[in-house]
């Protein structure tokens, strides 16, 4: 699946929810690969629209931190609003699950020794 817009083309559709589609792509300005979180069409309420700039000015408040995906944009992008964020080439970690199995044992004993300190202190 490809869909093109004049800055960006979309290459791969990671995720869907009811109100909001995020793709992998491309700048074809610059070539950075980006991740593309786009508000359905005919979910463009104003409410949505103010809760994706609020996003992105958080976002982008927090990109100088290390570690922290950088936010590059935030306005119309393929006839409605959007957010452009760095692409650091991460799969999610459903799918992940959906090919391999990961051992948890680690830490759920780490989470059984947690919770028997917390609640200890909680009951002190």
């Amino acid at each position: 699946m490809t869909i093109e817009d004049a800055k960006y083309e979309f290459f791969e559709k990671l995720y869907e929810s009811s109100s909001t589609i995020i793709y992998r792509g491309e700048n074809r300005v610059n070539d950075l690969p980006v991740v593309i979180k786009l508000i359905k069409e005919q979910d463009s309420s104003q409410e949505l629209i103010s809760k994706l700039s609020h996003e992105f000015e958080i976002g982008n408040k927090l990109s100088s931190i290390k570690g922290i995906i950088r936010y590059y944009n935030f306005g119309k992008i393929h006839n409605n609003y959007g957010i452009v964020m760095e692409d650091i080439g991460a799969i999610s970690l459903s799918n992940i699950l959906k090919t391999e199995a990961i051992d948890i044992s680690p830490f759920h004993a780490s989470a059984v020794k947690n919770s028997r300190i917390i609640n200890k202190n909680l009951n002190e």
